[in-house]
């Protein structure tokens, strides 16, 4: 009688033995899964980290030329017009013919404004528009990567969760290993 129970502790362990081999044979392909997930995640984020950048600075250059069409340049061509029309009155006040009217410096180099002008204006409102485009793609860039970050963060954990599981089921392998060791060892003693 003991021999039959040793056979069935024997058959028993190895029952175990087997279910915790394929158990950790299928979390390590789970595992492994979610590691190439995470990966793949990590890499889409450093795209996006750098797609983020480049639009940042060209965000700055945008900028740099909307200060400019919108402090330097009209400040230039008020100086201009100023000048032209200085100019004009001097000229006006120094040359005198009778017979011919003498033209407005002023009028004549007069110098349109950012807006005044189709091409400066034209530049000035795509600039804008392309600030805007760039700004809501930046903060839909900085969503997509905080968003997918938290993804990772999940599989992290659902990692690590496995990696316990497996070490786990490394330490029942062992101890099913040697208890099929052990009652192989009374099945052919008896």
């Amino acid at each position: 009688m003991e021999y039959e129970m040793q056979i069935q502790m024997y058959i028993a362990a190895q029952s175990n033995l087997t279910r915790a081999t394929d158990d950790q044979i299928s979390l390590r392909r789970v595992q492994e899964s979610m590691q190439q997930q995470y990966a793949e995640k990590n890499s889409q984020v450093n795209r996006w980290g750098d797609d983020k950048i480049n639009l940042e600075r060209r965000l700055q250059q945008v900028v740099q030329i909307l200060s400019r069409l919108g402090s330097s340049v009209p400040n230039c061509i008020s100086g201009v017009n100023s000048a032209a029309n200085t100019a004009g009155q001097s000229f006006r006040g120094v040359i005198r013919c009778s017979e011919i009217t003498s033209a407005s410096l002023g009028t004549v180099f007069h110098t349109k404004s950012v807006e005044e002008d189709f091409h400066t204006a034209s530049a000035l409102s795509s600039c804008r528009a392309e600030k805007d485009r760039i700004e809501t793609e930046i903060a839909r860039l900085a969503a997509s990567i905080m968003s997918m970050e938290q993804e990772m963060q999940g599989l992290s954990s659902s990692i690590a969760a496995q990696s316990s599981q497996i070490d786990e089921l490394n330490r029942s392998i062992s101890n099913y290993q040697e208890q099929v060791n052990e009652y192989r060892q009374y099945i052919y003693m008896l």
